[in-house]
């Protein structure tokens, strides 16, 4: 999808309803996988989500830290640094955890971040909604998140299967509007990845080392989730 109809299908998606475009599911796993990432540092972090939305797995990330009863998960959680781009223009009393983190109106294509800034990107069925074209956008977000990445930094990742974005075309289909355009240049000139060795190659182009990636079904869902380094 082009950047101007990313937001203008999701800026009044998110201030004018409280509903998800990705499975719930999803979101929970990239929160454990951060958790996994932070525990495993034993560290704080300062983590990126990109084209998060209100910011939903971030607030995973809190209530879980915050339920837990584990003091040293707390004071890990509560010490990170929470910083969410997207396209879209989120009024404030839409975002989810907006007391524990940041959120930036961004362009993927170029992170207002300085290089090697954070220790965890991550980005939940968003990324992979750009266009491959002639203009690289795609590619850019891609290489945009690996520089911001510190050295030893993390990128997990989930994109869609071509299963998963077959069933949202059906759910709009025929609505008209951005969100039809979209499915149907999508489904024209740039399907989603049916293989894992096809996202290892287009994170190598950008200066990835080891990517590995994990195909996760629930129900009728479908989705890549990658860790990347």
């Amino acid at each position: 999808m082009a950047e101007h109809q990313l937001s203008e299908f999701y800026t009044p998606f998110y201030a004018y309803g409280s509903g998800h475009d990705s499975p719930n599911q999803s979101r929970v796993n990239m929160a454990r996988r951060i958790r996994k990432e932070i525990e495993g540092t034993k560290e704080p972090q300062r983590i990126l989500g990109i084209g998060a939305g209100r910011g939903e797995v971030e607030g995973t990330l809190t209530r879980d830290a915050h339920g837990s009863g584990n003091r040293v998960w707390q004071s890990l959680v509560r010490q990170s640094q929470f910083v969410t781009i997207d396209i879209a223009d989120i009024p404030p009393r839409k975002l989810v955890s907006k007391r524990t983190r940041t959120h930036v109106r961004a362009d993927s294509r170029q992170l207002p971040f300085a290089t090697d800034s954070f220790g965890i990107c991550t980005s939940n069925l968003s990324i992979d909604m750009l266009r491959r074209n002639e203009n690289g956008d795609y590619e850019r977000t891609l290489g945009e998140m690996r520089r911001v990445l510190c050295v030893g930094g993390v990128a997990l990742l989930s994109f869609h299967a071509s299963s998963l974005f077959d069933n949202l075309s059906e759910v709009y289909s025929g609505r008209g509007g951005v969100r039809e355009q979209y499915f149907d240049g999508k489904s024209a000139h740039n399907p989603f990845y049916q293989h894992a060795e096809d996202i290892a190659e287009d994170l190598h182009a950008v200066g990835f080392k080891d990517v590995a990636s994990t195909m996760v079904v629930e129900g009728q869902d479908e989705w890549w989730e990658t860790r990347a380094e």
